[in-house]
Parts: C-alpha cells; sequence; structure tokens
C-alpha cells in the first residue's frame, strides 16, 4: 500500500511543479485500445480517443488510430502508423502518417524500450504539412503481478523553418491488469512547448481502458 501511495504523491508533486513553470494548460485524455496478436510475428492495434481541455469542460479534439507491428526478432520491432484527428473547436481534421522501430529489452522485473519515430502531419483544410522526429524512452516496473508502473520521456525535432527542438514530454504512470485479456493504464503528461516568446506547458491526466486477443 504504501508503494501506491508513493506513486500518488509523485503524480501530485508534477502537478505542482508543472503550475509554477510557464504557461499551464489542463487537460484530460480517455482512450480505448484493441490489440491483436496476429500470425508471422505481427501486431495490429486499434485506438479511440477523446481529448478534453479544462478537465472535462471543453472536447479539444477525437482520434481514430491504427498501428501495425512486426517483431523482427527478441528485441527490434518496426511499424506503421495512421491517425486522423478531428479538432472540433475550429472543424479541422488532420492525418499523421508514422514509421518507427522500438528497441526493448528485459531484466528481472525491468523492462526498457527505446522508440524512434518519424510523423507526417497533414492538414485537410489548407493541405499544410509538417514532419517530425520523436524519440521515446520508457522504463517499466513489475511491482506486483497486477501493477505496472512506468516513467517515460520524449523529445520532438520539428523538421522546417524552424529546424529544432520544440517539445519535451514526461509520463509518469501504470498499467493495471484486470484480467488475463484487459488492463487499464492512468497517467500523467507534462509536456513543454519551447516558443520563442515563452513555454507553453501541457498537464494531461489520462485514462485508457486495453484490450487484446490473439488470432
Amino acid at each position: 500500500m504504501h508503494k501506491v501511495l508513493l506513486f500518488v504523491l509523485l503524480i501530485v508533486s508534477s502537478v505542482n511543479y508543472a503550475q509554477k513553470e510557464g504557461e499551464y494548460n489542463q487537460k484530460t485524455w480517455i482512450g480505448y485500445s484493441l490489440d491483436l496478436n496476429l500470425p508471422k510475428k505481427f501486431k495490429l492495434s486499434f485506438t479511440a480517443e477523446q481529448r478534453f481541455n479544462d478537465g472535462f469542460n471543453k472536447v479539444d479534439k477525437n482520434f481514430l488510430q491504427s498501428v501495425l507491428k512486426y517483431k523482427s526478432n527478441k528485441f527490434l520491432y518496426y511499424g506503421f502508423l495512421y491517425r486522423i484527428a478531428w479538432e472540433l473547436e475550429e472543424e479541422r481534421r488532420l492525418n499523421r502518417y508514422a514509421v518507427f522501430t522500438s528497441l526493448n529489452l528485459k531484466k528481472d522485473r525491468f523492462k526498457f524500450s527505446n522508440r524512434n519515430l518519424i510523423q507526417a502531419n497533414i492538414r485537410a483544410y489548407t493541405r499544410e504539412n509538417s514532419i517530425r522526429y520523436r524519440n521515446k524512452s520508457k522504463l517499466k516496473f513489475r511491482l506486483t503481478k497486477k501493477f505496472k508502473p512506468y516513467l517515460s520521456y520524449e523529445l520532438f525535432y520539428r523538421f522546417d523553418e524552424i529546424n529544432k527542438i520544440s517539445n519535451h514530454r514526461a509520463v509518469i504512470g501504470s498499467g493495471y491488469s484486470i484480467n488475463k485479456n484487459w488492463s487499464i493504464k492512468v497517467f500523467y503528461l507534462l509536456e513543454k512547448e519551447l516558443k520563442s516568446d515563452h513555454n507553453e506547458i501541457e498537464g494531461v491526466i489520462g485514462f485508457k481502458l486495453i484490450g487484446g486477443m490473439k488470432i
């Protein structure tokens, strides 16, 4: 029990820190995901997510996403991602295409992963596009059979007239296994967007229900 309380304390401390640094915006993300283990080392996942501004007061955007991964060997995955998102306030639609590699290492109760991803965002209403490189490192710890807390850090590099690191993202969260096929994930995310005149900090409380099956 004291380990769970420590985990909650870390999240509360992160919120307090964020509110003191830069312009702070609080959001909530709620998602649902289905993972399908396919033959020939392939894995397909579908995600639907709704994102809110100011807690649950206003819907910011909805998105649907599919990811296809291939397990090359014990440590390495390759993947392709497609996402379509609707920004409801502006009635805008965005398409995202991405390719990535993921390195996964396990040692006792620890699991470390590093993902390198290149994404292209295309806004349907203007045909404006942007390309970003993202590097994400994640450390997960199997605290109990059902409770698996994790930490992650991700940086975003923007390729355009800026050509520099544009965002930093840190996450503390945990997965909890409900049964063999279902689990839930709860997390707190801090993202700092670096702008020329000021920094914006986004705090996100997130919840995701995850289902899995083998085909």
